[in-house]
């Protein structure tokens, strides 16, 4: 029964770690594959066929700047909590200029689209994410999701058992202790199976509960 307990507890702390360690890595991207297009300058065009996938632009340095994005369909670019709206002109392009701007930024649109990226003065790393490489982190969610599973239902079947077996154990000694019964002669304690006082030898109708 120890043994299953520290396999129990073992058991929920691996479960903790993985959750505090791994899945907030990878729900905030950390852990994500690496991009299957990736482009670095200032000012460039790329071309995203598959709205489903993911899409971000990073500026590679750490000062504010600013960045005007083209497109030819209606985007958002979100950090955080902050969500910008591209705004649509009289031709039904796209367009939105982000100043004083840090960091990654991701790309969310609706339609296939092509875009610009118009930044005179730090390079810009865009980076796109295919459908394999989307379906490889699912897969990777998959799995650590089944071992949780698997995890908990290897405690549950580990100590449970044991558990509901000391339940029983105690069960039946409570049930023996009410049993027992005091000899009237000398006051000691013997089965009510008995029929004399193990202690003092007094026959069975000398004794009371």
């Amino acid at each position: 029964m120890r043994l299953t307990k520290i396999n129990f507890f073992l058991g929920l702390s691996l479960i903790f770690l993985y959750f505090c360690l791994l899945f907030p890595r990878v729900s905030k991207g950390i852990l994500k594959p690496e991009s299957t297009e990736e482009i670095i300058g200032q000012n460039f065009e790329v071309e995203v066929p598959n709205p489903e996938t993911e899409v971000t632009f990073c500026f590679r340095k750490d000062e504010p700047q600013i960045v005007l994005i083209l497109g030819t369909e209606y985007f958002e670019i979100v950090q955080d909590n902050t969500v910008g709206h591209s705004l649509i002109d009289e031709n039904g392009n796209s367009y939105f200029r982000l100043g004083d701007a840090t960091g990654c930024w991701e790309v969310r649109r609706q339609l296939p689209m092509k875009m610009r990226f118009i930044n005179e003065y730090s390079d810009i790393q865009f980076s796109n994410y295919n459908e394999k490489v989307d379906r490889k982190l699912s897969t990777w969610r998959a799995h650590f999701i089944i071992f949780i599973i698997w995890i908990v239902s290897k405690v549950i079947l580990d100590f449970l058992p044991d558990w509901l077996r000391e339940e029983s154990t105690n069960s039946e000694t409570e049930e023996y202790s009410e049993s027992e019964v005091c000899c009237t002669h000398c006051g000691s304690k013997f089965s009510e199976d008995s029929e004399n006082c193990l202690h003092c030898g007094a026959p069975q109708d000398q004794k009371e509960e």
